[in-house]
């Protein structure tokens, strides 16, 4: 594979070319296999999918998602974190928690990127890292899992017509969060980042147990407005899924954030009417105080 070294790489584009999205369409076209220094551990990838191309150029995929996830891992404890990423896809968000972690509990069922998670976890020799293959949900059970396309691994999803250009029906396995995380003694939650293209509402049900008596940080991407089954149709929907005294709000960035990072945390007002997605954060308000809002750099 071809190393890349992304800083120089980018000064390089920010000196030479614009607007920059051309020199992006072309590293796409060019079908680059690449390995790169990812926060001082190492991600590989191909730049024809899109979650692997904004690493190769950006940096990251969501950078401004990652530093918050960062920030509020130190905000909220004085010592590592146990993180739990739901929809670990090819493990960006699980090796950057590494970093910050005392265990990472990665969920991930579909096989080919599960692979790829494998692969990221063992070529930085994670040893805090544990990959569960399987999905999380309200129920045990076998399910439709609707196959992402080869262009951009986040998009397979356990939701029926979620989107049109989903691939091929496999069934996975799915298993009550609570369940599960009892029987596998996982027993201290502090965040969870759940990313399951419109699965969400099973995905909280499952893990109201373990909510309740942990009382983590959740970070999540929401579906809302498509006519398909499982998404939350109410903000009161969504806050009942949450166990008492959680706050919600919106994690929002800047328009330099793909480079930056930068982000910042609003009121959660959202239009469940719209077909759009919203990165939502959700805190018990005993923490509110410890929640970062913002990390604008001119700040």
């Amino acid at each position: 594979g071809l190393v890349i070294h992304y800083r120089g790489l980018l000064k390089e584009l920010q000196e030479n070319v614009y607007p920059p999205r051309l020199v992006i369409q072309s590293f796409k076209e060019r079908d680059i296999e690449f390995t790169t220094n990812f926060y001082g551990l190492r991600y590989s990838g191909e730049s024809t999918n899109l979650i692997d191309l904004n690493i190769l150029y950006f940096g990251a995929f969501e950078k401004p998602l990652l530093m918050f996830l960062e920030d509020v891992a130190g905000a909220i404890r004085d010592e590592p974190i146990i993180f739990v990423d739901v929809g670990a896809n090819t493990g960006q968000h699980t090796i950057f928690a590494s970093r910050f972690s005392r265990q990472v509990h990665a969920f991930e069922p579909f096989p080919p990127i599960l692979e790829r998670l494998h692969a990221a976890v063992d070529m930085n020799s994670l040893t805090n890292v544990t990959i569960h293959p399987i999905g999380l949900g309200a129920s045990e059970s076998l399910l439709d899992f609707r196959e992402p396309p080869k262009s951009n691994h986040g998009l397979g999803s356990f939701v029926a017509n979620f989107a049109p250009s989903l691939g091929d029906v496999i069934q996975l396995r799915v298993v009550n969060g609570d369940s599960y995380f009892r029987e596998t003694g996982i027993t201290a939650v502090d965040l969870i980042k759940i990313d399951v293209e419109g699965y969400e509402q099973p995905v909280l049900k499952g893990l109201r147990t373990t909510m309740e008596s942990t009382r983590p940080v959740v970070v999540m991407e929401l579906t809302v407005g498509r006519d398909v089954e499982d998404l939350f149709t109410s903000e009161q929907q969504l806050r009942d899924a949450l166990p008492s005294g959680y706050v919600l709000e919106l994690l929002q960035n800047t328009g330099s954030a793909m480079l930056s990072g930068e982000y910042f945390i609003n009121p959660f007002q959202v239009d469940f009417s719209l077909n759009s997605q919203f990165t939502v954060i959700a805190y018990p308000d005993e923490l509110a105080v410890k929640i970062p809002h913002h990390n604008l750099v001119n700040d």
